[in-house]
C-alpha cells in the first residue's frame, strides 16, 4: 500500500491499517522525497521518482507505461521527463510486484513471511548524498511537514526494497547475520558472523562481502571485510548500518543488515541546591540532571564527587557521602574551591565536569556582653576554629 503523498506528514488509511504492507517513497539519491507520507507504520521503502526540475524537466521521473486514455482506452505510450510518473503510488506497486515474483517462487507464502523477507533484505538508507544540504535526519510526523530528509528506519521503514536479494532469499539463499551487540561504546570493537546463513541444497556458499553505512559514527572494519567474520569499531556516537552480502556458488546474491548504535557520553550537570556560600556553613550540590544518552537505553548509574584547590582556595570538605546523586560541602574558610563530579552510565561510559564555588567569609556575630562572672558566650572564630578541628580530626582518623 502506498505511504502517501502529504509531505512528510503521518500515513493514514489504508497504509496505516493492520496487516498493510505500507510503501515509502525515496529519490533517486535514496533519500525521503519531499512528498513522500513517513511514520512508524511504513514497512519498507522504493523508488517513487523525483523532479529535480531547475531545467524545466523532471530528471529523476520513474519511467512506465502510460496509456493517454481518460475514460476509455487510448494509445499506448511512456512517461518520461514531460510527462511524468511520480508518487508513492509508483513506489508500491514494485514491491506488489516483487511479491509476485516471490510467490512464483514459493507459493506458500504467508504475508507474515512475505513482510520478514522484505525488511529482512532491504538495502540501508544512505546518510549522504541529499540535494538538500541542510537535509537532516527525517523525524517523527507531526502537523510541521517535512521534504527531503535522511530516512530511518523508525520513519521510512526497515530500508530501500532488494527485488534480487529477497527473490534469493525465498529460493533457498537466507542470509544471517548476528552480531555481539546492538550498541556498543566508542572505541570498542563489534564482532560480527555470517556463518548461519543457509543456502539451497547442492549449493555453497561462494563470498561473503560486509559493508558499513555510517551515519556519524565513524565505523570502520579491522581487517578484511570479506570473510565469514567480521570486526568493527566506531570513534565517536553516531548510528550505522553493518550489511553482508552473501553469493553462492550458482552467482546468486542475497543481502541483509542490522543497525548498531554508539551511544554519547553522559552530560554532567552540576548545581547549588542553596544560596551563597559562606564559610563555616554547609550547602548542598546536585547532579540529578546529568543525563545518559536514552535513546540508546542508557541511564546514569554512577556519582563520584570530589573537591581541588584553586587560588585563594578554601578549605572545603565533603560532609557524608561523596557517591550520591547530591552532596554536601563545609567551606572552613573564605576564598575558592573546585568541585568535580564524574557519573557514569549504565554502559561505562564516563563524564566529568569541574565547576569553581567561592565562599564568602563567615558572617561576623556580636554576642552582647553578660553580667555576671566566669565566661561569656563562645564567639563565631571561637566556634570556627573548633568545627575546623573537629574535620580535621575526622580526616585523619578516616585516614
Amino acid at each position: 500500500v502506498a505511504a502517501g503523498n502529504s509531505t512528510g506528514l503521518a500515513v493514514n488509511s489504508p497504509a496505516n491499517c493492520v496487516g498493510a504492507i505500507a510503501v515509502s517513497g525515496v529519490r533517486h539519491a535514496g533519500t525521503k522525497v519531499g512528498y513522500s507520507s513517513l511514520g512508524p507504520e511504513v514497512a519498507l521503502a522504493a523508488p517513487a521518482g523525483n523532479c529535480v526540475n531547475e531545467t524545466g524537466l523532471c530528471l529523476y521521473p520513474l519511467l512506465t507505461t502510460v496509456n493517454a486514455g481518460t475514460t476509455t482506452p487510448g494509445a499506448n505510450t511512456y512517461s518520461d521527463s514531460v510527462k511524468s510518473s511520480l508518487g508513492t503510488s509508483f513506489a508500491s506497486p514494485l514491491v506488489a510486484g516483487t511479491v509476485a515474483l516471490m510467490l512464483s517462487v514459493d507459493p506458500t507464502l504467508t504475508p507474515a513471511k512475505i513482510k520478514m523477507a522484505l525488511q529482512a533484505t532491504v538495502r540501508p538508507f544512505p546518510t549522504t548524498g541529499a540535494q538538500a544540504v541542510d537535509a537532516t535526519a527525517c523525524g517523527a510526523p507531526t502537523a510541521t511537514t517535512q521534504v527531503e530528509c535522511y530516512c530511518t528506519t523508525s520513519t521510512c521503514g526497515a530500508g530501500m526494497l532488494d527485488a534480487g536479494s529477497v527473490l534469493a532469499r525465498v529460493d533457498g539463499l537466507a542470509v544471517s547475520l548476528t552480531r555481539s551487540a546492538s550498541v556498543i561504546n566508542p572505541g570498542v570493537a563489534l564482532l560480527a558472523d555470517g556463518l548461519g546463513t543457509v543456502v539451497h541444497a547442492g549449493r555453497s556458499v561462494a563470498s561473503y562481502q560486509w559493508t558499513l553505512v555510517d551515519s556519524g559514527s565513524g565505523a570502520r572494519f579491522i581487517g578484511a571485510a570479506n570473510n565469514p567474520t567480521v570486526s568493527v569499531v566506531a570513534d565517536r556516537a553516531g548510528k550505522y548500518a553493518l550489511s553482508l552480502a552473501v553469493t553462492d556458488s550458482a552467482g546468486i546474491t542475497s543481502r541483509t543488515n542490522t543497525e548498531i548504535s554508539v551511544p554519547r557520553a553522559p552530560t554532567v550537570d552540576i548545581s547549588a541546591l542553596t544560596g551563597a556560600l559562606a564559610a563555616g556553613q554547609i550547602a548542598g550540590f546536585s547532579g540529578t540532571a546529568s543525563q545518559a544518552d536514552e535513546a540508546t537505553g542508557r541511564a546514569i548509574v554512577g556519582y563520584q564527587w570530589s573537591i581541588g584547590s584553586a587560588s585563594n582556595s578554601a578549605g572545603a570538605f565533603i560532609s557524608g557521602p561523596s557517591d550520591a546523586a547530591t552532596v554536601s560541602i563545609l567551606p572552613a574558610t573564605a576564598g575558592s574551591f573546585l568541585l568535580s563530579l564524574r557519573v557514569t552510565d549504565s554502559g561505562g561510559l564516563e563524564s566529568t565536569a569541574v565547576t569553581t564555588a567561592t565562599a564568602a567569609a563567615a558572617p561576623v556575630v556580636v554576642t552582647p556582653p553578660t553580667s555576671g562572672g566566669g565566661g561569656g558566650a563562645m564567639g563565631w572564630g571561637w566556634m570556627l576554629g573548633l568545627a575546623s578541628a573537629i574535620l580535621l580530626l575526622g580526616r585523619r582518623q578516616r585516614s
